[in-house]
């Protein structure tokens, strides 16, 4: 989709050189100029089917836009427009070039230190608190996770976030998490809890001391079985084992 201009609280043109940079887990993101600012921002649109999309979408960007804790990405701003007869909603970030967790994670050769893992579960954490003071993500992933300029992490992406304690009964136009992290209780399509997330952070705790999911499965159906019935690994195992035969190998 070809974007000359968009809107920005400071003016009716504030962003242009909108370029595509790559599909979102909803809509696409693209990069974009603030001329007002001098600065580069994120732009993430999505594209609207129906009312209740629309009012879906309204509601979380709005409280997105709420959310201001150094470990969650800024929302700065959000608006709507139309292109051949289809309209979009848009959001507004500050551009970040240094990637994912899952991509910081992907990228290394060893088990990360104790030290510089416990930061990173650290940063996450606190994000997560100050989220939950108005708002269960329902969709934490290492995806969901930026790294800024000074290496800390920063929760984004609330496209599935719901209310606290709001029903869950039934998915949602956007689906309703990712089965290598879902909790219990969304498998089970209950109430929103934090105890979600905090489901989620501890698989995600799990990748960041092992470099492993812990449950893997090819199916839908596998991976319910094993979140609503097995246990989780023993980290011991995984750790304990690979610094054994690191320190034999020396």
């Amino acid at each position: 989709m070809k974007i000359e201009t968009l809107k920005g609280p400071k003016g009716d043109k504030q962003y242009t050189e909108i370029d595509f940079y790559r599909k979102g887990g909803m809509g696409e993101i693209y990069t974009a100029t603030d001329i007002i600012e001098a600065t580069k921002k994120a732009i993430k649109i999505v594209p609207v089917e129906n009312n209740e999309e629309h009012k879906l979408l309204i509601s979380e960007f709005k409280l997105a836009t709420s959310l201001n804790h150094k470990n969650i990405v800024t929302t700065e701003f959000f608006d709507e427009f139309e292109s051949k007869n289809v309209k979009y909603i848009y959001c507004v970030m500050p551009f970040n070039n240094n990637g994912s967790l899952r991509d910081y994670l992907s990228s290394q050769k060893e088990l990360i230190d104790l030290d510089s893992s416990i930061k990173l579960m650290i940063d996450l954490a606190i994000g997560l608190e100050s989220a939950h003071t108005k708002v269960v993500h329902r969709d934490l992933k290492p995806e969901n996770v930026l790294l800024d300029d000074n290496g800390n992490l920063q929760i984004c992406d609330f496209g599935l976030a719901k209310l606290i304690d709001a029903k869950t009964r039934t998915k949602s136009f956007k689906g309703f998490g990712t089965l290598a992290y879902m909790a219990p209780e969304c498998w089970m399509f209950d109430s929103n809890t934090k105890a979600m997330d905090i489901y989620s952070l501890g698989i995600i705790f799990y990748e960041i001391l092992t470099l492993k999911q812990p449950f893997t499965g090819k199916t839908e159906q596998e991976f319910r079985d094993k979140h609503l019935y097995e246990p989780l690994p023993n980290i011991s195992n995984i750790r304990y084992s690979t610094h054994k035969m690191h320190v034999l190998s020396k």
